[in-house]
């Protein structure tokens, strides 16, 4: 026993003394930068991070929905700690600070300018390839890919999001949701997050790879030479993905998440044959056209093809091969499910909590369905209707920026790299920017939430008000001294052109990287709506109450190791309204209702459980016991204003 416990404590000493050593040579670093650092004894990106991030999300659950965010001594530990914390790190230290750990430093900015000038600076700041692998089950993709990958696969993927594609979401999400209303209309409450996001697979199945899927397809009898049908096949890759992405297949596969394995598998191999079965089709010529015109993998599919056939002799490849068409599939079906149904389901709340807003929304649905009814169409088109939503897509640029899906947009430096700031409070006497030199592997993380709760970018903040967006300049509307519920003085079908200043609002990122499919996202989420709010309004479920939704939602999220979503499901209703907006405009005063109901507390101790557990695979050693600090000052952790300012703003105000 003596010979095992001396090499032990041997090799204990040498990685703490190793682990002192390279803190030290980080704060080092830091120093020369000349930028504010705070210390932290592990950082969201290193591997350590994988056990601190579900142990502190189980261990403060009940805490954060104080609404204080993340304590200072733990809130580096957890992976995207933004949301929780709404820029409180950044009233601390600055809008551009380090955390120095044992594992390197980090850059964190909440600054506009050095935002936008970090998404243009795309060779000076690229992705980190070790959190990028993490995004490629299938294969390489347009989002993990950089340099001349990226502009390989760039020019293939880009085409395919066009108007086709777009027309083709706006189509299947209107036939979609109208099954979703309908078997709303037949209970009395739903589950609002598991029915978004059955609805989100439905249309991403038919847009991202041409396969219709009616809403009542619950079939679990799979084809020959299946395990599984393609719908469990889908929702067994979203349920488990987590999983399926932190795990390496031959551990997933002896797991307690096994059905994770099964699905990914049964996912691929659906996905090989569609592909096979479009290539051939492609080959045969004779102007092919996919039984389900614009989707996603046809359309990526013909641009490949057309790139092959352009290619001159001697020239690299220029067409995709399968794992990289997969690789795109599942990047296209991420992005388009995950960021759009959670956004929907944030929307939902927020209409639910907010009757006043959400009349607004509701004139002007009926105003776009009486043009259209005058002009001899009983349905709303993609053409014709669509840029016609003014009103509707402020509110959604609302939402993601009070819910930024994206929390975080992570970068590396390659190399040494300056980065410029303005002083705040500039003179005369003073130089207009100062610069600082990032050293070589360096990380750098944009906080978007910490953006956008900026006070400095958007006066009063915490307050949801879409009428920011239809303002000449969004960054200097404050709502709280403006009537929100007076009808927007734009032109009614001008389309929404988004006024803000570039780098404050960051959900679709900035630069060459930005977003390919966000037209694709918001015809999805307008038609969506457009259709529910026909004849419906929705409304909390009997025995939710208001408030604790509210807090729920504002202070915590679902820990995903992908996009914020939402903490749990809420239970919703309908009810049918009559067309009387011309003559019943609301009050412009904010209608505070006193909810006499129940909220049920999340029901997440299971997979909080299971994190835990995974994360736990691969530790060596024992995680050394975190000294906690004082968690400061009380008056910068006000919880939650109790006050509620100004009608359209339903949030509470967080400080």
């Amino acid at each position: 026993m003596l010979s095992l416990t001396v090499p032990l404590v041997a090799l204990t000493i040498v990685v703490s003394l190793f682990r002192v050593y390279s803190l030290w040579e980080s704060r080092r670093a830091a120093r020369k930068t000349g930028l504010p650092y705070t210390y932290s004894p592990v950082h969201e990106l290193e591997t350590w991070a994988y056990l601190t991030n579900p142990l502190l999300r189980w261990m403060y659950q009940d805490y954060l929905m104080k609404g204080h965010g993340w304590p200072r001594w733990a809130r580096f530990m957890v992976k995207d700690w933004m949301y929780e914390d709404k820029g409180r790190a950044h009233e601390e230290f600055g809008d551009v600070f380090l955390v120095v750990s044992p594992a390197g430093m980090i850059c964190y900015t909440a600054d506009a300018q050095l935002a936008l000038d970090v998404c243009t600076r795309r060779k000076d700041f690229i992705k980190p390839r070790e959190k990028m692998k993490m995004i490629e089950p299938f294969g390489p993709n347009v989002v993990s890919s950089e340099g001349n990958l990226w502009r390989f696969h760039i020019r293939i993927t880009a085409p395919p999001f066009g108007d086709a594609a777009n027309r083709l979401v706006w189509v299947e999400t209107i036939r979609q949701t109208g099954f979703l209303v309908s078997s709303w209309s037949a209970s009395e409450s739903m589950a609002l997050k598991s029915d978004i996001y059955l609805l989100g697979v439905n249309v991403m199945a038919c847009a991202g790879f041409g396969r219709r899927i009616d809403w009542t397809d619950n079939s679990k009898a799979a084809p020959e030479g299946h395990e599984m049908s393609l719908v469990n096949a889908i929702f067994g890759v979203v349920l488990y993905l987590p999983y399926i992405l932190l795990l390496p297949q031959w551990l997933l596969k002896r797991s307690p998440w096994k059905v994770g394995y099964t699905a990914y598998k049964e996912f691929e191999q659906y996905m090989r044959e569609f592909i096979a079965v479009e290539k051939a089709r492609i080959a045969s010529g004779s102007g092919y056209e996919s039984k389900v015109k614009g989707n996603l993998l046809t359309a990526m599919l013909a641009t490949s093809a057309d790139e092959e056939k352009n290619l001159k002799q001697g020239a690299q490849r220029t067409s995709f091969n399968d794992d990289e068409v997969l690789g795109n599939v599942f990047m296209f079906f991420m992005a388009g499910y995950d960021t759009t149904a959670n956004t929907i389901i944030f929307a939902c709340v927020t209409l639910a909590l907010d009757e006043d807003l959400q009349e607004q929304v509701i004139g002007e649905v009926d105003r776009i369905f009486e043009e259209a009814v005058a002009e001899g169409r009983e349905e709303l088109s993609y053409t014709h209707d669509f840029p016609k939503f003014n009103y509707m897509l402020a509110f959604m640029y609302e939402v993601l920026r009070v819910y930024p899906v994206v929390l975080p947009i992570g970068r590396i430096t390659p190399s040494p790299q300056h980065i410029a700031l303005s002083p705040k409070s500039p003179s005369p006497t003073k130089p207009t920017t100062i610069t600082h030199i990032l050293p070589p592997s360096c990380g750098l993380i944009i906080n978007n939430t910490g953006i956008h709760y900026n006070p400095t970018y958007w006066p009063s903040p915490h307050l949801l008000s879409p009428s920011r967006w239809l303002s000449p300049n969004p960054n200097a509307h404050h709502p709280n001294t403006t009537n929100t519920l007076t009808t927007p003085q734009n032109p009614p079908n001008s389309p929404f052109t988004p006024r803000h200043t570039r780098g404050t609002f960051l959900t679709f990122s900035e630069g060459p990287r930005a977003c390919l499919g966000k037209r694709f996202a918001t015809a999805e989420f307008a038609a969506f709506f457009a259709t529910v709010l026909r004849r419906h309004r929705i409304k909390l479920g009997d025995g939710v109450e208001r408030d604790e939704v509210e807090r729920w939602y504002r202070c915590c999220s679902a820990g995903s190791p992908i996009t914020l979503a939402p903490p749990g499901d809420v239970v919703v209703s309908t009810e049918e309204h009559i067309q009387q907006w011309a003559n019943n405009p609301p009050s412009t005063k904010r209608r505070i209702e006193n909810y006499q109901h129940h909220c049920q507390p999340p029901n997440c101790h299971r997979h909080v459980a299971s994190y835990c557990f995974l994360s736990f695979i691969g530790a060596l050693t024992k995680l050394r016991e975190a000294l906690s600090q004082p968690a400061g000052d009380a008056e910068k952790n006000v919880a939650i204003i109790e006050e509620r300012g100004h009608a359209n703003a339903y949030g509470a105000n967080l400080s």
